[in-house]
């Protein structure tokens, strides 16, 4: 609850920019409108290591997004909102300290599952 609560209208800059003869993409910002659902959770020791791994899932996100890309330098398409169904975010920490109250990511733990994305898009020519 408390996750849903800090993460509902938060702002996000991304910044990417990338430029081609082919195309022009910018995405500038995400704002997390609606976050919903999570049905799993999980924080498991690793035996015999200082891991926990660490599970949410059934997670629900709608994002209102600010990108545009402009294909062929004269088709625009602006996408406007992301919707993304059943979200699993998995990785691992570990303690750096002695004290076991510093924590990092280990690097190679990452996963990001999902069920289904929706992409809302605009385009005036189309």
């Amino acid at each position: 609850m408390l996750t849903q609560y800090k993460l509902t209208n938060q702002t996000f800059d991304v910044g990417i920019e990338k430029k081609t003869y082919l195309y022009d993409f910018k995405f500038k910002e995400f704002t997390i409108n609606e976050v919903s659902g999570f049905t799993e959770k999980s924080f498991e020791y690793v035996n015999g290591t200082d891991v926990v791994h660490v599970k949410v899932g059934g997670v629900d996100v709608v994002l209102h997004t600010d990108a545009q890309l402009t294909a062929l330098k004269f088709i625009p398409f602006n996408n406007t909102m992301v919707k993304i169904k059943n979200l699993t975010v998995e990785f691992d920490v570990r303690a750096t300290s002695p004290d076991n109250v510093h924590w990092d990511l280990v690097e190679t733990s990452h996963k990001l599952d999902f069920e289904k994305i929706e992409f809302m898009m605009e385009n005036p020519y189309l």
